[in-house]
């Protein structure tokens, strides 16, 4: 179909098909919209596209508007060669001048010999193929929520291994949005994890003879317990002190984090 309007938070999960006629128009098929002049985001296709001499694409066939945020995991087939108008895309058939497409992805496990578009004049940023396994991870849910970091988290991805083949999912208040968390040591990243709900530190950091480790301190200052329910993607520094003459700050962060009183 045509769009020029707004497209999102939608689930394709039928298989389009269409066969191209003896005409000289090309036809577009596409697993969420034929025609995109408008804005589709946070869209899923898990459906097969099939097309016989046609624009075939996971998610849009032509496109002259904006793409983001969204991703396919069916197959995308056109039994023509491709051409300058029979074409084959993993995301995005034809993307013209007009068209923009960031932060989308397709299962390139199962179209493997696919570039993310057919043809393309615009403008194509942080998109790409990715096998099975991988779009199986946490990760691939922060970046659709950061844009790859680009962006503050917007909240909107989660993923859940009983839930849609393992795929990243519409975050809801049973599946919640996915952080990731950041752990340094003396500024050198040490641990890189994406979770989401109640997070627990694996492990502490050892500290010389005349310091000990007091805790993990973020980007706001404030200290970190085991436990505590993500709302915000967190860079944690850890926190040492000399084991003589502590200051309150560092007191504090020992009591709250032994669950001590003084």
């Amino acid at each position: 179909g045509y769009s020029s309007g707004e497209i999102s938070y939608s689930v394709n999960e039928g298989n389009p098909k269409a066969i191209y006629g003896n005409t000289t128009d090309v036809s577009n098929v596409g697993g969420l919209v034929g025609r995109n002049l408008g804005l589709v985001h946070h869209v899923i296709n898990r459906g097969d596209v099939w097309g016989f001499g046609l624009v075939v694409s996971g998610i849009v066939g032509e496109n002259s508007g904006v793409l983001n945020t969204s991703y396919s995991v069916g197959g995308a087939e056109n039994v023509n060669s491709i051409n300058a108008t029979k074409v084959l895309g993993g995301v995005v058939g034809n993307n013209t001048a007009k068209g923009v497409v960031e932060n989308v992805f397709y299962n390139s496990s199962l179209i493997p010999n696919v570039n993310v578009y057919g043809t393309n004049l615009g403008s194509v940023v942080n998109s790409k193929g990715i096998e099975s396994a991988e779009m199986k991870k946490e990760m691939l849910a922060w970046i659709f929520n950061t844009n790859d970091g680009a962006k503050e988290n917007s909240r909107d991805s989660s993923i859940n291994a009983a839930e849609n083949d393992g795929y990243p999912i519409f975050a809801d208040e049973n599946n919640l949005p996915v952080y990731r968390v950041v752990q340094k040591v003396e500024g050198e990243v040490t641990n890189t994890r994406y979770a989401k709900g109640a997070f627990s530190i694996k492990s502490n950091p050892s500290a010389s003879d005349d310091f000990i480790f007091v805790g993990w301190v973020d980007q706001d200052g404030d200290v970190f317990t085991n436990g505590t329910v993500l709302s915000k993607d967190l860079d944690l520094e850890a926190y040492f002190a000399e084991k003589e003459g502590l200051s309150a700050h560092a007191r504090s962060a020992v009591i709250r984090l032994e669950g001590k009183n003084e």
